[in-house]
């Protein structure tokens, strides 16, 4: 159920993933509720709030260089403990804060502790596991940090009362003590986190290398906008949104970002195992479409009033769930996948502030719009600004050389084959011409007229048909005949030479070895030639014999 998490056996990652729960767990009862806090029961204005939160991440921003450099220096794990106590004293401070300028100074000391934390605790994990691993160790920590998050906003739903101070001051002493207890937590692991001896030494390289990073500016660039228009405009917005255009209790609050964390507990699993067969940049573009979506489920709630309102809006944060599960994973492997060791705190400080950018736009927007009374233009803008960054994605040659550069290592240590070429696959560059231009490579390919056109069956046999062999991906439904059929638990149905869900995605093949050689010959190949692609050349990858 829950996919390949085996990296949460290791003690060093097992405390980690136990603070970031224990963490989460009191930040569940605070999380978004900031801009409430400060209106409805502090009396500041919403553009007041605004302001605020532009404020601490521009704190954030300007302290991004210094936090990097700190964390190459003298490692992650005392920069964490002392983010750790600057955050757990500011949250505690909220509690308290009766006047602007004592906002000011608590948004202060909460951007500094949350700058601090998140670059360093990226790089524990990632200094942790081996690369292998760091998807799977990433989407751990993710899952643990939501489940936290669903049970402080569970809690957080029975203790908060609207209009009450004592209510709002329970919360953020206990997301206080939160802190305190990772801080607790992580003083118990043994582990440095230090880069090696011999990268420890690499001291000449700086931020100039990493803003020439081409790949990895892509990346914060398309990021930016996912965040600045997903996260940030939710934890800006949508409390707001929620309890004054919906006219919702706050305790919806609690119910609308539990649906969300516990989706992300339950279904993180298998969006792991979907992400493990996924190439990166397929998986990065998801991401804009499930946002997007998410917005006009929100939007369609301020079409309905009371408890239907407050199930969509619950509803949307299910489908933002799956974009996280498919980005918390996702962004930071890859980040730590292209950076080099001795500039690791650098490249995770930099991509930290792009959240810390996203918060003043975010906020700024909300401020700007909301504060103006724009809910319905804000909305449409948010559902823009989601799906525009796909295009970002669309390619990065950079990121695919590197993709390349880790095949290539690869074969070179032994691997001997690629399944399903082209599925999921660039067509062209990267992998794909790397497997065609190594002699020591076979290559796995569905010919069925269905998983790969006939163009680029040609392409790859035309340029090495020496080492082909063909799979079939066939299902239980192979051979018989149109209608429904079972495939496990699932319903599927074939229709037009194709097996299909029921929502019409594919669902595996239904082609025989017989008819993937019949296809060869129609294109012109020789049965000679191709006959080897299902016998000696499938016996000879598995080292077996006639």
């Amino acid at each position: 159920m829950f996919g390949s998490f085996r990296v949460s056996k290791t003690g060093t990652l097992r405390r980690l993933f136990a603070g970031a729960f224990i963490s989460a767990f009191g930040t569940g009862m605070t999380l978004w509720l900031l801009l409430v806090y400060l209106h409805d029961i502090r009396g500041f204005t919403n553009a007041f709030g605004g302001f605020l939160l532009s404020y601490m991440a521009v704190v954030a921003i300007v302290l991004t260089g210094p936090s990097g450099w700190l964390i190459d220096r003298i490692g992650p794990k005392p920069v964490i403990i002392f983010g750790l106590f600057v955050e757990g004293s500011a949250v505690a401070a909220w509690s308290m804060v009766e006047s602007k300028e004592q906002a000011i100074l608590v948004g202060t000391l909460s951007a500094i502790g949350t700058l601090l934390i998140w670059p360093a605790q990226t790089v524990m994990i990632t200094r942790s596991t081996d690369e292998s691993d760091r998807q799977s160790a990433f989407a751990v920590n993710f899952m643990m940090l939501n489940l936290g998050i669903a049970f402080g906003g569970l809690i957080a739903a029975t203790i908060i009362q609207e209009g009450n101070l004592r209510s709002f001051q329970t919360l953020y002493l206990v997301d206080s003590l939160s802190y305190f207890g990772y801080l607790l937590m992580v003083s118990t692991i043994k582990d440095k986190f230090q880069a090696s001896e011999a990268e420890s030494k690499k001291t000449g390289a700086g931020y100039r290398e990493v803003i020439k990073d081409k790949t990895f500016m892509r990346i914060i660039l398309g990021g930016l906008g996912y965040i600045t228009f997903g996260y940030a405009s939710l934890q800006a917005g949508l409390a707001i949104f929620t309890t004054q255009y919906l006219e919702l209790s706050p305790k919806w609050l609690g119910l609308v970002f539990a649906a969300n964390t516990i989706s992300i507990f339950f279904l993180q699993g298998f969006m792991l195992r979907w992400l493990e067969s996924v190439v990166d940049l397929v998986a990065l573009r998801r991401v804009g479409y499930l946002w997007g979506l998410s917005w006009i489920i929100i939007g369609s709630a301020s079409l309905a009033s009371g408890v239907i309102a407050g199930v969509l809006v619950s509803l949307s944060q299910v489908a933002f769930a799956f974009g996280e599960m498919i980005w918390a994973p996702k962004a930071p492997s890859i980040v730590n996948r292209i950076a080099p060791e001795e500039l690791r705190g650098r490249y995770n400080s930099v991509m930290a502030m792009n959240w810390n950018i996203a918060a003043i736009i975010g906020a700024a927007l909300v401020g700007l719009m909301i504060g103006s009374g724009l809910y319905l233009e804000w909305l449409i803008l948010m559902l823009i600004g989601s799906v525009l960054p796909i295009t970002m994605f669309r390619s990065i040659p950079g990121l695919e050389v590197k993709e390349r550069a880790i095949a290539e290592k690869a074969f070179d240590a032994g691997a001997k084959t690629v399944t399903h070429l082209y599925n999921g696959m660039k067509k062209d560059g990267g992998l794909v011409d790397l497997v065609l231009e190594r002699d020591d490579v076979l290559f796995q390919m569905i010919v069925d007229d269905t998983h790969v056109s006939r163009d680029l069956v040609k392409k790859a046999c035309d340029k090495a048909i020496d080492r082909l062999i063909i799979t079939t991906d066939a299902v239980s439904a192979a051979g018989l005949g149109q209608g429904r059929h079972r495939l496990g638990d699932m319903e599927i149905e074939i229709r037009n030479g194709r097996a299909e869900r029921l929502d019409g995605t594919l669902a595996g093949g239904i082609g025989t070895l017989a008819r993937s050689l019949e296809i060869l010959e129609e294109m012109g190949y020789a049965r000679e030639k191709i006959l080897p692609a299902v016998t000696t050349r499938p016996l000879k990858l598995i080292n077996a014999h006639l």
